[in-house]
């Protein structure tokens, strides 16, 4: 549904909180940038059967990704 993150794999370090994004391509990693979203100790993601991306936080919130 993202379509900037399509095909792009999106993570985040426990501590600092920014989640970023990278295109994964035989062995190596191209155009890993930061998505501009902070979210509080995330801890995983996931995705729906519509496509929709989410994160959980430790903190206890699930957030969902929307386009802006």
């Amino acid at each position: 549904r993202l379509r900037s993150l399509r095909g792009r794999y999106v993570y985040a370090d426990l501590c600092e909180g920014q989640l970023r994004s990278f295109l994964p391509r035989l062995g190596r990693v191209r155009g890993d940038h930061q998505l501009g979203l902070h979210v509080e100790s995330p801890s995983s993601f996931g995705e729906d059967d519509r496509g929709h991306l989410y994160v959980c936080s430790l903190e206890g919130a699930v957030f969902r990704l929307v386009e802006r």
